[in-house]
């Protein structure tokens, strides 16, 4: 009996392996099942590969966008964007999520300056800045060169641009790197409950003191347990069960 229920066991494992699939296979199976309309089954299929790509994470942000989770699809999205900062579909799919979410966030509107950040990054992708910053780089190094080789004032101009070329190197290449280090994403999170109740202490027994809701983007700023503190782009504080908010 023993020997029967090994060489069971062998066959059922020999016969699982030959029928498993391989991530590309499980992907596009997932794809399939997304066309047909199944996007539960496809999000089942799309959660279960554990490898970064873009297109895996913008395609569980739109599964999660056709089953009404506003929250998760902007996480995802958000994610894709990490993995391919000039993936238009996927800016395009968060400005739609941030029209139809309930909240409007109204009263968190950004500063000129923080507004022009982010029409420029929206507008340069990370390898068109990368060229940007090489181009200020040498164009200093240039005119410092030529500078040099210059005499009166033609040399005191070489060098003037030059330092303003250097300064805005430095500044472009600061920039580049804040957005290759994700520093502009740390921290950054989007709630994925449908309603999701903050409170003083992290503690439920505290008092409520807002809610927000499904979609709404927040900045955890430390954890303690099961509670997460997170601010609002408005400004609100509070306490909120970790599992209602999700990183990007």
């Amino acid at each position: 009996m023993r020997i029967l229920a090994f060489a069971a066991a062998i066959f059922a494992l020999t016969t699982l392996r030959a029928y498993s699939m391989t991530d590309a296979e499980i992907y596009n199976t997932a794809n399939r099942l997304y066309l047909a309309g199944d996007y539960e089954g496809a999000l089942g299929l799309y959660n279960s590969l554990n490898i970064a790509n873009a297109y895996l994470e913008y395609n569980k942000g739109a599964a999660y966008l056709k089953t009404g989770k506003l929250g998760r699809a902007a996480v995802r999205f958000h994610r894709a964007l990490r993995l391919d900062p000039d993936d238009e579909d996927a800016i395009a799919n968060l400005e739609y999520i941030n029209t139809i979410k309930p909240d409007s966030e109204k009263g968190a509107r950004p500063g000129t300056l923080a507004r022009a950040l982010n029409a420029l990054k929206g507008a340069v992708g990370v390898n068109t800045s990368v060229w940007v910053f090489t181009a200020l780089y040498y164009a200093a190094a240039g005119l410092a060169g030529l500078g040099a080789l210059c005499s009166g004032r033609l040399k005191k101009r070489a060098y003037l641009i030059a330092a303003v070329a250097g300064l805005a190197a430095m500044a472009w290449g600061g920039w580049t790197f804040w957005r290759i280090a994700g520093v502009d994403q740390a921290g950054a999170a989007v709630a994925v409950e449908a309603s999701v109740d903050a409170f003083a202490e992290p503690s439920e027994k505290s008092g409520r003191l807002f809610t927000f809701h499904d979609g709404a983007a927040c900045r955890i700023s430390r954890i303690e347990g099961d509670f997460a503190q997170v601010t609002l782009a408005s400004g609100l504080t509070g306490w909120v069960q970790r599992g209602s908010v999700e990183e990007i």
